[in-house]
């Protein structure tokens, strides 16, 4: 478990880790960062989303709808720039 007072900084480093995503999900990009694979792209930035979410929110309930909010943050940035709604060519 976290310690409190470790939450606030936990918190910031998720919600910067999830904005960094958004931007690098909906920037079209030449090849892909890291690994040169969108797959484990999404795989590595995921667990380090996950890891963050479990240090900063760490007394949410286990099972599904712990995992609901970020399962839900994924499709979102997969569906965006594939309905054009923001401008961005898919890729």
């Amino acid at each position: 478990m976290t310690d409190a007072r470790r939450r606030p900084a936990f918190r910031a480093a998720f919600y910067a880790c999830a904005a960094a995503i958004a931007v690098l999900a909906f920037y079209p990009l030449d090849g892909q960062p890291v690994t040169g694979s969108d797959k484990l792209n999404h795989l590595i930035a995921f667990a380090v989303l996950a890891g963050l979410a479990d240090g900063a929110y760490p007394n949410r309930r286990r099972g599904p709808m712990r995992w609901a909010p970020l399962i839900a943050y994924g499709l979102f940035i997969e569906v965006v720039p594939r309905q054009h709604m923001i401008g961005l060519r898919p890729r």
